[in-house]
């Protein structure tokens, strides 16, 4: 396996690293789960990384991405993703898109600034699998980051909880976590006054493997919490993301 742009960027030993990490499957928590075909996947995944990062190359502050990212650890691989495989959803329909962006307020970076028509905001992505502690302290997380990262501008904060989703005989479902996540991110909505937040977006990107083709895809799904206190319309998401599929959190 080449990963060619990784190469490109990252570096060689970089992608070393990544290919073993990888091969290794300690990405995957579930020993019955560390088989052949996952193995496969995983390495799906990175070609589809490979792919996507092309699509940055000519987009401002994409060199600040690249040295933030070749000082991260190679074990970070499904943050990547994540975070590409979200952002990579609004460059087609932006009129204009900035990776990095410095907050003139404070120090805390979002991860992009994002430009359509007259409006301009921050976009930020948080992988919640990560943070080790409950669904309320992970919301309260989520709220701090964002009034962090979103001061003098409004924000789209996406989520990535990959544990949320499961999948028996080719059907999705939600965990009982996902349904108290939104129950939680709601009632905070109510309680507090959070202006600079335009919606949490719950990202979830998964393989898809056709026995015909035996071709695997990538389906994104984005579940969106919009913030009720700022009554923005639904056509506003959908003239916004380019995505296989996205639903309201009511329409669960």
């Amino acid at each position: 396996m080449e990963l060619p742009t990784i190469k490109k960027y990252l570096g060689e030993g970089w992608v070393n690293n990544l290919l073993n990490f990888t091969k290794s499957m300690q990405w995957i928590t579930e020993e019955e789960k560390k088989t052949p075909e996952n193995l496969k996947i995983g390495y799906l995944f990175l070609e589809k990384i490979d792919e996507i990062i092309k699509k940055f190359e000519n987009i401002q502050g994409f060199d600040i991405w690249v040295k933030e990212t070749k000082n991260s650890s190679y074990k970070d691989f499904q943050h990547f993703l994540f975070e590409l495989m979200s952002l990579e959803n609004l460059l087609n329909k932006s009129d204009n898109f900035k990776l990095k962006p410095d907050n003139l307020i404070t120090a805390k970076n979002p991860e992009a600034l994002l430009t359509k028509g007259d409006i301009s905001f921050y976009i930020e992505n948080t992988f919640l699998d990560d943070i080790p502690s409950n669904i309320s302290s992970k919301v309260s997380h989520l709220f701090r980051k964002s009034r962090e990262k979103f001061v003098g501008l409004e924000g789209i904060h996406f989520i990535g909880a990959y544990s949320f989703f499961n999948y028996s005989f080719g059907k999705e479902t939600y965990s009982s976590e996902l349904k108290y996540l939104a129950k939680v991110i709601q009632e905070k909505f109510k309680r507090g006054n959070y202006p600079h937040i335009l919606a949490f977006v719950l990202v979830n990107i998964y393989a898809h493997h056709n026995p015909v083709s035996f071709k695997t895809s990538f389906p994104k799904n984005f579940i969106i919490f919009p913030n009720p206190s700022k009554t923005i319309p639904k056509d506003f998401f959908q003239n916004l993301f380019e995505v296989n599929e996205f639903k309201f959190i009511d329409e669960l």
